[in-house]
């Protein structure tokens, strides 16, 4: 057996999976797999041969240090090499993270795929979660959504819809995982379409009718099927004092006046005592405050459509609020 060097006799699964396993009762941790690991390695070590790529189970390979690892699956093509980790008992991110630096200091990237919903949700780990069906002889990965939230997760209601974004056959997501398909914060530095949302007021000042922006939705998914769109308003866009330079490419003057909404920029609020982004009126460009937008927002509604660049200062930004919505894996299943 390449995982211990005992020898080993061939068998056949319930599952109809054809498998190596040891001749002698050994000490050996992959000795006690279930049918339903042996399976998803049978199906990742088919996808990946399907794909291109030589792949086998239970490889060695130590780092540099000495310190030795054995991949579930890894597959390798000229000079790439990609383990592929099944993890079928509860590992903590904290040991995903220190098990996936052991294989980037042994040039190898790593793919993990776990059976229980202790994802991270990053780049350097990629951590999908995986159901195998048993009874159909066949697997799903899952790509966690915003809602994903370790504390709430267990194995019982980890299967409910709203924790996940994509749901993949296991064979469609190792071969494209393996061919380029899957990709984080695919969005950033793209151009994307944009709805602006607004609701029409008078102006406490001058009393005409003027338009006040209630927040955006950048939609992601219309370039990124399956990828969850981006709410954002004007809160999450403060930057201070000072206009930030994404204010204008998000809110372009022009287009504001053209529905009756006034220029977005930094105003001072006697009310607050503080200066922030706001709204102001198309006419006399008095600050519409924040009472308004909350007071008029279930009247809100999408008065326009245009194009923003998701540029890497402007998701900084929004990550320091929490929206981290665009710092997501996404699949591309076309």
């Amino acid at each position: 057996m390449a995982c211990c060097g005992a020898k080993a006799i061939l068998k056949v699964s319930k599952l109809g999976t054809r498998f190596f396993a040891h001749h002698a009762i050994v000490y050996c941790s992959s000795a006690t797999e279930t049918e339903e690991h042996l399976l998803a390695k049978t199906l990742v070590c088919q996808a990946a041969r399907a794909a291109g790529w030589s792949a086998d189970t239970e490889v060695r390979g130590q780092t540099p240090a000495g310190e030795e690892w054995i991949a579930d699956v890894l597959a390798t093509k000229g000079h790439a090499k990609v383990a592929i980790e099944i993890q079928w008992s509860r590992q903590g991110t904290a040991e995903s993270q220190r098990r996936q630096r052991r294989y980037a200091e042994s040039g190898v990237r790593g793919l993990w795929l776990l059976r229980h919903p202790d994802l991270l949700v990053e780049r350097d780990t990629p951590t999908f979660l995986l159901e195998v069906r048993a009874d159909e002889s066949t697997a799903v990965v899952r790509l966690p959504s915003s809602r994903h939230e370790l504390r709430w997760l267990t194995q019982r209601n980890k299967g409910e819809g709203l924790h996940w974004n994509q749901t993949i056959p296991l064979e469609a997501f190792i071969s494209g995982a393996l061919s380029g398909a899957l990709r984080f914060a695919p969005a950033i530095g793209q151009s994307l379409p944009v709805s602006l949302c607004a609701t029409e007021i008078r102006c406490w000042r001058c009393q005409q009718a003027t338009s006040t922006v209630q927040g955006l939705t950048v939609e992601i998914s219309q370039r990124f099927a399956g990828h969850p769109d981006l709410h954002i308003n004007l809160d999450e866009l403060d930057n201070g004092d000072e206009p930030a330079p994404w204010v204008a490419s998000v809110f372009p003057i022009a287009l504001l006046k053209q529905h009756g909404i006034g220029v977005i920029k930094p105003r001072y609020s006697r009310t607050a005592n503080e200066r922030y982004l706001s709204n102001g009126c198309q006419h006399c460009d008095a600050l519409q405050g924040r009472f308004f937008e909350h007071e008029e927002g279930r009247d809100a509604e999408d008065v326009c459509q245009y194009e923003v660049i998701l540029t890497r200062e402007l998701v900084e930004q929004l990550a320091r609020h929490g929206n981290d919505e665009f710092m997501r894996w996404w699949f591309d299943a076309r």
